[in-house]
């Protein structure tokens, strides 16, 4: 049997889009395993593919580098210690031997990520790298093996803020720049980012959308209404996903204060609270809610009357994101408020899916919530809009896409000289 070995530089429960490629694998015929940084605890058991950990134990484990996106989305065990020691270095230590002193130790921590995910590899035939920060690992499994891999870009890292210390933006550029030009295949997130990543490039890359797949999904234990103890008078609006950088929290929040005592705002999350708790102090209407596993998030938030995306247009990576958030909102059949992104407003028209606010302006959030809250008729419209909408965004319209791109990397290009045993998925 052909194994394929995914690599996901995160938990897996916090990446959705590796678990429900994992099990389309499966699904596929193919052995399917995943090594992932750290152990995911919410997930199910049963998973339908082998689920290896690289984070060593022990109280005295070394720091872990941060995730590509990691100046404006750093957590869990990727965060390390050089994720809090970023702002110290550049406010006590001089600014050249303490920054770079604290490349060193970036570099030296990079390393032994690294190492630690080349000992969790297993032999494959085929490995799919969710980060470029993990080449270095998959390049020399694929040497010595003749493997091949594919390369899947979530985000246009360039177009992210870097990390600021001496060298290492342009280590990482390299880094990527050889990761694209040796894969035997490479994917994306969006048409948009698909063509920043070409034009940079000169590489084609595949778009593999990020609905969920609502196959794996299992019912929620409670539901957000439930959890915050609102009532059905209550109008609750959504955001899921995690804090990043350009996200309008400070302006959703003050959306509140225009809006009437009805009106609730919960964020879903990891980073939320650590960034919007003192913005929201004495603000009983503004609420933060735990990380919930993928395989629940569409049957938790479905009872929140609309979702909210508060992305805003800062850099060109958010410009042609589809965030996660989107997709959750429109798998649990709620009515968006969407920010004028290109990839977003595209989808979002074309489908009805809900009304465009300005993120940076809080009297155009509360206007779009408002504009939901009194015309309960158009609410509905557009609800049912949103379910139709659920047919064709599924990842089983996404899922022959894979399937294509899979059976490409397997037949030739890219990777090192060398036997590439097995090709098709037992059946």
């Amino acid at each position: 049997m052909t194994r394929v070995v995914s690599v996901t530089p995160i938990e897996l429960e916090r990446d959705s889009r590796t678990l429900k490629q994992a099990a389309s694998l499966a699904r596929l015929g193919y052995e399917s395993v995943v090594v992932e940084e750290g152990e995911s605890v919410a997930l199910p058991r049963e998973l339908p593919f082998r689920l290896i950990g690289t984070a060593p134990s022990g109280d005295d484990q070394p720091a872990a580098v941060p995730t590509p996106a990691a100046a404006p989305v750093a957590g869990g065990r990727l965060r390390g210690r050089l994720g809090s020691a970023f702002g110290a270095a550049r406010a006590k230590l001089t600014p050249t031997s303490g920054r770079l002193k604290a490349s060193r130790r970036f570099l030296a921590d990079y390393r032994e990520f690294n190492r630690r995910t080349l000992a969790a590899l297993p032999d494959a035939e085929l490995y799919w790298l969710h980060s470029y920060w993990q080449f270095p690992a998959v390049r020399r499994k694929c040497r010595r093996t003749g493997a091949r891999f594919v390369y899947d870009a979530h985000d246009s890292y360039r177009d992210i803020p870097a990390i600021d210390l001496p060298l290492v933006p342009s280590l990482l550029a390299l880094i990527e720049r050889r990761c694209v030009a040796r894969a035997a295949a490479r994917t994306t997130v969006s048409a948009g980012v698909a063509r920043r990543l070409r034009g940079r490039y000169g590489r084609e890359f595949t778009v593999i959308r990020n609905f969920p797949d609502l196959r794996l999904d299992r019912p929620a234990t409670t539901t957000i209404r439930d959890a915050l103890n609102l009532g059905d008078e209550d109008f609750l609006v959504v955001m899921v996903g995690q804090w990043k950088f350009g996200l309008a929290l400070e302006e959703a929040i003050a959306a509140l204060g225009e809006l009437e005592a009805s009106v609730h705002l919960a964020f879903v999350g990891p980073g939320f609270e650590r960034e919007g708790s003192s913005l929201a102090a004495g603000r009983s209407r503004v609420h933060f809610v735990a990380p919930v596993d993928p395989t629940r998030i569409s049957g938790f938030i479905g009872s929140a009357d609309a979702a909210a995306l508060l992305y805003m247009p800062l850099t060109e990576n958010m410009v042609n994101a589809l965030p996660n958030g989107f997709f959750h909102a429109v798998a649990a059949g709620l009515p968006l408020l969407y920010p004028p992104l290109a990839e977003v407003r595209e989808l979002a028209e074309r489908h009805r899916l809900g009304l465009e606010i300005d993120p940076a302006e809080p009297s155009s959030i509360a206007e779009g919530i408002r504009a939901l809250l009194t015309d309960r008729p158009r609410l509905r419209t557009i609800a049912e809009d949103v379910a139709r909408a659920r047919v064709e965004l599924s990842w089983e319209r996404e899922e022959p896409v894979l399937v294509e791109l899979v059976r490409r990397a397997l037949a030739g290009g890219g990777g090192w000289p060398g036997p590439v045993r097995g090709g098709a998925p037992a059946r």
